[in-house]
């Protein structure tokens, strides 16, 4: 057939397989892998007036890596709201056994400012019965291979009131209140 071409007539460097693609330099490559996924969900409430990051329960996850050669690939969605002020919301890394700390994502620190990957600002007068999404998305390398936990954690600014996740500020229980889930997704990907 005058349509087709044979691979043993492409000058392509690497080898050819059920498992390689052809790239546009005319290499043969191996396809990126997920390699194993990981997921934390939660349906209760939680609320803290803490100024320093605090763990919120039931959303971590562990993991024993292939190799700290490969990357997680995080998706987070923490939903709330927060009762005057403002919150923040990051992921932490950590392994042995919680000796070693690394926050996924967050910016580069300037002055005072805080370095986090998420933050949401919900009581504009009159808001303390709506909440809102905050969702996050981030690759970073594999730190360790062994017990690597990945955690959502939360802060007041100033502690003077709450920060809530899955509930709204508002105490009232009627349907103008929600109540929500949040998760946590990690995957190894090669």
């Amino acid at each position: 057939n005058d349509d087709s071409i044979a691979i043993a007539d492409l000058s392509a460097t690497g080898t050819a397989s059920s498992s390689t693609f052809l790239r546009g330099d005319n290499t043969w490559a191996s396809a990126g892998k997920i390699l194993q996924v990981k997921y934390a969900t939660k349906n209760d409430t939680f609320s803290t007036a803490a100024t320093s990051f605090t763990d919120v329960t039931g959303l971590s996850v562990t993991m024993d890596a292939t190799s700290t050669s490969n990357k997680f690939l995080y998706f987070a969605f923490i939903q709330g709201n927060t009762e005057g002020s403002k919150s923040y919301g990051r992921i932490l890394t950590t392994w042995n056994s919680g000796a070693s700390t690394d926050p996924v994502g967050e910016g580069d620190p300037s002055g005072a400012g805080s370095r986090v990957l998420a933050g949401w600002d919900m009581n504009h007068g009159g808001s303390s019965n709506r909440g809102q999404t905050t969702g996050q998305v981030w690759a970073e390398a594999v730190p360790h291979t062994t017990a690597v936990t990945a955690k959502i954690q939360v802060r007041h600014e100033n502690g003077g009131s709450s920060v809530y996740v899955n509930r709204v500020a508002s105490a009232t229980d009627d349907a103008s209140t929600g109540r929500y889930g949040s998760g946590l997704i990690v995957m190894e990907i090669a």
